[in-house]
């Protein structure tokens, strides 16, 4: 059996533009991510034609995609002020996921907004922040 070939954390970033200049930035402090591709389904239930007296089943049609990401650190000057103000902020700033998986590279470019920012103080030690993002409008995806 041959063993996975792994992906390092270092192979994936999630680089956010909230000055909206066109300059794409990993967030200082930053140290976890989580993405999330999603869909949402919407569930009909289908009767047999043939035979109306069978159990019906359930159908599944997609109706929309979704990317998350929720990220957690501690909480850094250079980057800190920036979470807080997006999370208030009505309009939805560039991102893009990047992801090399061997010698494939693969990005999602598109637009999110911060869903929420959570800054933590723990008594004498750092202080820490998370927020949850949410996609605002559709990605686009490139491989090379």
């Amino acid at each position: 059996m041959a063993d996975p070939t792994r992906v390092k954390s270092s192979d994936i970033a999630v680089k956010l533009d909230l000055d909206r200049t066109g300059t794409y930035a990993t967030l200082c402090g930053f140290t976890e991510d989580t993405i999330t591709f999603g869909s949402s389904l919407e569930e009909l239930t289908m009767q047999d034609c043939d035979d109306p007296t069978k159990v019906p089943s359930v159908i599944r049609d997609k109706v929309s995609t979704s990317i998350s990401i929720a990220g957690n650190g501690v909480v850094a000057v250079e980057s800190a002020e920036k979470v807080i103000d997006a999370a208030h902020d009505p309009n939805s700033f560039p991102c893009k996921i990047e992801m090399t998986l061997g010698g494939t590279a693969i990005t999602w470019t598109g637009n999110m907004q911060v869903e929420s920012a959570e800054v933590v103080r723990n008594g004498i030690r750092t202080a820490t922040i998370s927020t949850s993002m949410q996609s605002d409008g559709s990605f686009t995806k490139t491989t090379t």
